[in-house]
């Protein structure tokens, strides 16, 4: 290219639309929509689009060609617009194409922009002809003891190929293979979904691969979440007590014509070198019998239930798993000899990249953990759970076992995944070298789209660790913890999305979550703690598992998350798909209140006043469980009402914002009116309502949390509290500086602001590991916007009398005159974009602030401010 081609392609990139988008995806990444929404930036220096246009060309031929052009169309929309018309050629699964945009601006046309790839992937159940297969497994193994399966076919081209696509899912964790070529650099695949209605299918570009002769293809199948341990109880078969595998071949050759190669008859099946894969246990290989001969038999073909439902097989919608980064060990120590600890200097998800495994036969321990315990050996006692029927201890997984098969063997056991900062590795027999050993950090490749720093590395501490802590929690869903339960709460998503958005491009990774969310609510609206939920729309038998669903604040997730998502990416779309599922928890919540009373509250009042009715103090909440030094001991008989009354105000209130943002009446719940006055009334109950009940603010039962005799107890058991923890002010609630000034005003205690979680290990000088759990820094949004730290806004805006505004301190000059306060946090953002919405204009939204702290236009989205330069979304 001459540097005259180069110079006008810059201009031209000055001049036109940049960043174009199909949807939430990358460029490229494969799209199941047949007419996708299109969001692009608009050309530098410009403020205002006028109008844009539209062109698509197909590159699916030898030669590109232009399949249409649209109309101009007049508007101001350049987010997650749809331009197509019925007279356009819809794309068939595996077609290639690409599109441009062109814009009127304030600036005059711009030119076209630079073609952006459009990938489609699967679009009808009816693309994939091919039949399910399984491997030949006579006997399933015991939990934690299964093989990973490897299933093979030959396959040979009659011409020559033109271009080839490869369609592939599974139950469980699969890996394809083309004449011993690992196909793409996804991970986890197929990921983690509702299989029972949502199954992600991936599509790959396979015609390099692909050779004129004789072709080798191969499935490495293992148990994922489909078949494997999940959760706190490290329950097994959730979804399925056997592994399969569904993939088709796409061929079209140059001749015109096109052929299809899928699973089915003709397919074998043997055990692999891996002999156990567990996400939770670990995995068990033999790398001597990668290339030994193996025992074959047929595939098995699978028909009928979930084989048959085709309808439930999708395109992925959220950025796939990938390897994101290796981290070289910073130390390696030898605690005892033949057991070397490697240090990688930060908690990660993932798993460890090993060479120089030592001599032919060498077996090879590696157990990942986050501690160390006083002889330097790794440390997981804290990471055991327990049976909750028998309080017996559970194992804490994470533990890998190789045995070597001699000099260049390489493992990388991409079938498990650990959340650990150190490794020990027993069975070497010289000390390894810090090069031979890495952390792969897997999860989510999100888009990165804000960063935070300040002049207090204090807090830039507790900003990375958050960051790194939700990194090592994104792994296809938003767990709570990536090595212990690895479970998508829906509260930790609830109360950390806002935050996340912050730092990365969210959006198609909640839209994912969303439609689990959905696709598990049970048919009475009741939303289950974990989505993905193994046992799906219904119980599962555990009792503790199913009195837990429902609970406030975790249930909300199904209000709460849509909401975030069109305040940060002006997305009505997802407020339209989950609307039936917001109003339907909505219904639940108000409908309880109404019907039960809390048997204590009834006790001492046989008849309910007219505000009980918004009153929802009955079934079970989580409420504030976590208890400096006490084992967490959920209550299903506590009185909650505090936590609960005040998100189903919330959850109302915003049900009815989001009626009004889609142009519909307002919502009438089967119980408690429509959406605005059964919020009103929630928030009017609370004022007559009994005082606080005293299991929420104060952990002494029986204690009055009202003014006057309540407050004395409630002070002394928050400073024995603080006593023993030894917490200062500032870390009593992660991410709130002036919560100490709040508590004195209303008489709470400092470390029990309702709903606020309180963390056993607060981030400390020379610690700053993220602890598993990422909402220590879900308030981190206070610490961007202002000084001044909020409650979480869900209570702060469902309950506000419990919580003061906050208390500005006259603070004096010190003796050089210069104030005592920093320099204020600085933001390092990228431009947030104008968001394409239908809202009517005068309608009176809450009031939002943006990044800067700054009040926002009500009848915008938060990421859209229409006075912003260029404001455009990554």
């Amino acid at each position: 290219m001459t540097r005259d081609t180069e110079l006008t392609r810059q201009v031209s990139r000055m001049t036109a639309p940049t960043h174009l988008r199909l949807e939430h995806l990358r460029p490229g990444q494969p799209c199941g929509t047949p007419h996708p929404r299109l969001s692009w930036w608009l050309p530098g220096g410009s403020t205002e689009q006028h109008a844009y246009q539209i062109r698509v060309r197909s590159i699916s031929g030898r030669t590109p060609r232009t399949l249409f052009t649209t109309d101009v169309v007049e508007g101001r929309d350049h987010v997650l617009v749809r331009p197509w018309t019925a007279t356009d050629p819809v794309p068939t699964a595996g077609e290639e194409r690409t599109w441009q945009v062109r814009c009127w601006t304030d600036l005059g046309p711009s030119e076209w922009s630079e073609p952006c790839p459009w990938t489609t992937g699967l679009l009808h159940s009816s693309d994939l002809t091919a039949d399910w297969i399984k491997p030949h497994e006579p006997d399933v193994p015991a939990l934690g003891h299964r093989p990973a399966y490897r299933l093979r076919a030959s396959w040979k081209p009659r011409a020559e190929i033109a271009h080839a696509s490869l369609f592939a899912t599974a139950h469980g964790i699969y890996e394809f293979f083309v004449n011993d070529i690992r196909v793409g650099d996804q991970d986890l695949t197929p990921g983690f979904t509702a299989y029972r209605t949502h199954l992600q299918v991936q599509h790959f570009d396979v015609t390099e691969l692909l050779q004129p002769r004789d072709n080798e293809l191969a499935i490495l199948l293992s148990d994922g979440w489909f078949r494997g341990r999940h959760g706190f109880e490290r329950r097994g078969d959730g979804f399925g007590d056997r592994v399969a595998a569904l993939a088709e071949l796409h061929i079209r050759y140059a001749d015109g014509t096109s052929e299809r190669f899928g699973t089915g008859d003709g397919w074998t099946s043997a055990p692999s070198e891996i002999e156990a894969a567990d996400l939770m246990d670990g995995q068990r290989v033999d790398l001597r019998r990668a290339s030994a001969e193996e025992e074959h038999h047929p595939a098995v073909v699978a028909r009928g239930g979930l084989y048959d439902d085709r309808d439930r097989l999708i395109t992925g919608v959220a950025p796939p798993v990938r390897r994101i980064e290796n981290l070289a060990a910073v130390a390696v120590t030898a605690p005892r000899p033949g057991s070397y600890v490697a240090d990688f200097g930060q908690n990660v998800n993932g798993w460890v990249v090993a060479t120089d495994l030592g001599p032919d036969g060498t077996h090879v321990t590696l157990t990942h953990g986050e501690s160390l315990a006083a002889d330097g050996s790794v440390d997981t006692d804290h990471l055991r759970a327990f049976d909750f029927a028998t309080g017996d201890p559970l194992p804490a997984g994470q533990v890998d076992h190789v045995v070597s098969s001699g000099p260049g063997g390489v493992f990388e056991p991409r079938h498990s995944t650990h959340g650990f900062r150190y490794v020990q590795i027993d069975g070497l027999p010289t000390t390894p070298r810090p090069e031979s050993i890495a952390a792969a950090v897997v999860h989510t490749d999100l888009d990165q789209v804000g960063s935070f720093t300040c002049d207090n590395g204090r807090l830039d501490k507790l900003h990375d660790a958050a960051v790194w802590s939700f990194r090592g929690n994104a792994c296809d869903v938003p767990t709570d913890c990536p090595q212990r339960e690895r479970s998508g709460f829906t509260r930790d998503w609830q109360i950390y999305v806002e935050t996340a958005a912050f730092t990365h491009d969210v959006a198609g990774f909640s839209d994912k979550w969303l439609r689990d969310l959905a696709a598990d609510q049970w048919p009475d609206g009741t939303v289950t703690t974990i989505v993905p939920n193994p046992a799906g729309n219904q119980p599962s038998g555990n009792h503790f598992a199913d009195i837990s669903n429902g609970s406030a604040g975790w249930g909300d997730a199904a209000v709460i998350v849509p909401w975030q998502l069109w305040r940060l990416y002006g997305d009505v779309d997802v407020v339209e798909r989950q609307y039936d599922s917001m109003t339907r928890w909505v219904d639940l919540a108000a409908g309880t209140a109404r019907d039960h009373r809390h048997p204590d509250r009834a006790r001492l009042r046989p008849t309910p006043e007219d505000h009980e009715q918004y009153l929802w103090d009955t079934g079970f909440h989580w409420g504030e469980w976590l208890e400096p030094d006490e084992v967490p001991a959920p209550d299903p008989h506590r009185d909650h009402s505090v936590v609960a009354t005040a998100y189903l105000a919330r959850s109302a209130g915003l049900l009815a914002q989001m009626a009004d943002v889609l142009g519909r009446p307002p919502v009438r719940c089967d119980r408690g009116g429509s959406g605005p006055r059964l919020a009103t009334r929630i928030r009017h109950s609370r004022r007559h309502a009994d005082p606080p009940d005293p299991g929420e603010l104060c952990s002494r039962p029986g204690v009055r949390a009202g003014p006057g005799r309540a407050s004395s107890a409630i002070r002394g058991r928050t400073r024995a509290c603080a006593r023993r923890q030894r917490l200062s002010p500032r870390h009593r609630i992660p991410g709130h500086r002036d919560a100490a000034a709040r508590a004195r005003a209303q008489r709470t205690p400092r470390h029990r602001l309702p709903g606020v979680a309180v963390y056993r290990k607060p981030v400390v000088d020379g610690d700053d590991r993220p602890r598993g759990h990422h909402h220590l820094g879900a308030l981190g949004r206070g610490r961007r916007e202002r000084p001044g730290h909020r409650l979480t806004e869900s209570l702060q805006q469902g309950c506000g009398r419990l919580v003061s505004p906050p208390v500005r301190r006259r603070t004096a000059p010190r003796r050089d005159h210069r104030p005592r306060h920093r320099r204020l946090p600085q933001i390092h953002r990228r431009p947030p974009p104008r968001r394409g919405h239908r809202v009517r204009p005068g309608r009176a939204l809450q009031p939002l602030r943006d990044h800067r702290g700054e009040l926002a236009d009500r009848r915008r989205p938060l990421h859209a401010d229409p006075d912003r330069a260029g404001g455009q979304r990554m």
